[in-house]
């Protein structure tokens, strides 16, 4: 403004810190070393409509003091925090405070880029079980928990003559960082999506950065880049009721373009995560047309001469516990086996079975109930071949290990072995 009154105004990205903790810590780097905070005053106006958090402090430095005001507030729309300073002589203080005040009042921030898109809350159809299990079919080499953005305040402080003493004026800074980390999982999550056919976007706002999936309806499912388990997943289905706000980015290299341009994100999944087994599919399995008799009353034959010791008990021993039984025993006999797994409007509700493929026809199945109780939940023995059609679509697991992975919660971790039948009578 002149030789001692300055006042700057800047923005980062919206970090997702409350203004208030912006301006502790500004009252921080005022009150360090040589520098004291002589008093201070907390307050807030109204910036376009917007709550802006306000500071004053009175300040020493080498037995020289000054007085600085402060602003800080967030606009969504752009998703960036404002943050406004002015210090000044102690001669112009009232003009230099009515002048911030009218600059205050004139801003306006003309960007509009937020975007604002429908969710989907439904987590158990098969769209997001399909999903869910591509993303725990891989981890993460780097497993620590993400780091959330860090913010960082300075001030400078400096003496300049003026008529046989000096004025204390102070120059501000804020600055944010967003771990190289988000940017790392951000790119390698929206590479393996884009690499199984799905289309994906990702949303910047208040600190955070998630991906997006759209489904068939044109809804979008967010998913988190920090899982819980990052050991064993790269990402977890997530759901904001509120909907999904921010700045929408095609790719990885808009958003690092517009945030980060230092790094470099990596082009290959496999330097990020590894992959420990196969996702699920989903199937439309087809009947024998030519079935072979005899192989298939040796098959029953074989399910009926093996009970259960437990009875059924639903999240103890039940439909899961029974197919990857009946799965680990057929296969151990020779059979060709796979278990399928049904969903919240699947005819079977949420249910899992075993299919085995006719010997005659690769492409043909014989679908198997493995959950087969009377009064007393007792089971009455492995397994009744079925021809319902529902047990003939369905999402598809080739193994026992390759479920327990995907689902540790109701897996049994079972292989195989062959000549090596688990005797169960």
């Amino acid at each position: 403004m002149d030789f001692c009154s300055r006042m700057n105004i800047i923005w980062i990205r919206d970090p997702g810190l409350a203004p208030e903790s912006i301006l502790d810590q500004i009252i921080k780097t005022y009150d360090q070393g040589e520098v004291e905070v002589a008093s201070l005053n907390k307050g807030g106006i109204s910036v376009q409509g917007k709550s802006a958090k306000t500071l004053e402090l009175l300040y020493k430095f080498k037995n020289y003091s000054a007085k600085k005001h402060f602003a800080v507030w967030i606009s969504n729309e752009s998703d960036r925090l404002f943050f406004a300073s002015m210090s000044s002589c102690e001669e112009k203080q009232s003009h230099s405070i009515e002048m911030f005040n009218q600059i205050l009042a004139s801003f306006k921030d003309e960007e509009n880029e937020e975007v604002s898109l429908e969710p989907r809350f439904v987590q158990d159809d098969v769209w997001a079980i399909i999903l869910g299990d591509l993303l725990a079919s891989y981890h993460y080499n780097d497993q620590m928990a993400l780091e959330s953005m860090s913010i960082y305040a300075e001030s400078v402080h400096s003496l300049t003559p003026d008529n046989g003493s000096y004025n204390l004026l102070s120059e501000d800074m804020i600055r944010t960082e967003m771990p190289d980390k988000i940017i790392i999982r951000a790119a390698a999550l929206q590479n393996l999506l884009r690499n199984s056919g799905y289309d994906v976007r990702i949303i910047q706002k208040g600190g955070e950065i998630w991906i997006l999936v759209l489904d068939p309806s044109n809804k979008w499912q967010a998913v988190s880049l920090n899982p819980s388990e990052p050991w064993r997943m790269i990402g977890v289905l997530t759901n904001k009721s509120e909907g999904y706000r921010g700045l929408m980015y095609k790719d990885i290299r808009e958003l690092t373009d517009d945030n980060f341009p230092r790094v470099n994100p990596p082009q290959n999944l496999d330097s990020y995560a590894q992959k420990d087994v196969n996702s699920s599919r989903y199937v439309l399995l087809v009947h024998p047309d030519h079935l072979n008799n005899s192989w298939a009353d040796e098959l029953q034959a074989t399910l009926d001469s093996y009970s259960y010791h437990q009875k059924y008990q639903e999240n103890v021993f039940d439909c899961s516990n029974a197919s990857q039984i009946c799965w680990a025993l057929l296969e151990a006999k020779g059979y060709d086996a796979r278990l399928m797994f049904s969903y919240k409007d699947h005819p079977l509700g949420q249910h899992m079975w075993v299919v085995v493929r006719s010997p005659l026809e690769e492409e043909s199945y014989v679908a198997i109930e493995a959950t087969n109780t009377n009064g007393n939940r007792d089971l009455m023995h492995l397994g009744k071949v079925t021809w319902d059609d529902e047990y003939y679509y369905g999402i598809m697991y080739n193994t026992s290990m390759q479920y327990s992975w995907l689902h540790p919660e109701e897996g049994m971790w079972l292989e195989a072995r062959k000549h090596q039948p688990m005797n169960l009578k």
